[in-house]
């Protein structure tokens, strides 16, 4: 389970990191900078925002890795 966790972790806090940037330009932004974030918004698609995201889920982590390292 150690090689698991050591394998996932950078998947995982890459994840969340990409994650929790994007809910600070979505909800804790200062009032007078909800203008330019609207415009950011409709200028950058949300599959561009999510893309981070959506790459690590395409390429599933080292799983192998951890397989041939408990034999």
């Amino acid at each position: 389970m150690a090689r698991y966790e050591a394998v996932q972790r950078p998947r995982v806090e890459q994840a969340q990191s990409t994650s929790r940037q994007l809910a600070g330009l979505m909800f804790h932004l200062p009032k007078i900078l909800t203008g330019p974030r609207e415009l950011l918004f409709r200028l950058v698609s949300i599959k561009a925002a999510l893309a981070p995201i959506i790459d690590l889920l395409k390429h599933p982590a080292g799983t192998d890795k951890v397989r041939s390292s408990d034999n």
